[in-house]
């Protein structure tokens, strides 16, 4: 997995958190339709335009049915959590590649892991 330590939020000062998640390998972040709020726009992907199954402090945010299958689950992570909250991220590209507790049913969507301050 790739990690974001609080030393490369700090330097980068991102506006939201999935600005932390852009430009990173088996990880897509999408703005979705014409949304207007900024903090609902953005959607995190794996390969294939799957919804990433996100999990929150080891909680899982979006439902196990969609997250391995189908682009409509993905999670507002914007809307969840200010990015000043966020203390780490680990990222997946692959749900196999992911711990144990944190790999989907499929195994090949990615997955990404937030921990809060």
């Amino acid at each position: 997995g790739e990690f974001v330590l609080p030393e490369e939020i700090e330097m980068r000062n991102p506006q939201r958190v999935t600005q932390l998640l852009e430009q990173r390998p088996g990880i897509q972040v999408r703005r979705t339709g014409s949304c207007q709020v900024i903090t609902t726009c953005y959607r995190v992907y794996g390969t294939g335009g799957c919804a990433a199954t996100v999990f929150l402090d080891g909680q899982r945010l979006n439902r196990l049915e969609t997250a391995a299958n189908d682009g409509s689950g993905a999670v507002a992570i914007d809307e969840l959590i200010p990015v000043t909250g966020v203390s780490g991220i680990e990222i997946y590209p692959r749900g196999a590649s992911a711990p144990p507790r944190y790999q989907s049913l499929a195994g090949t969507c990615g997955v990404v892991v937030i921990w809060t301050k």
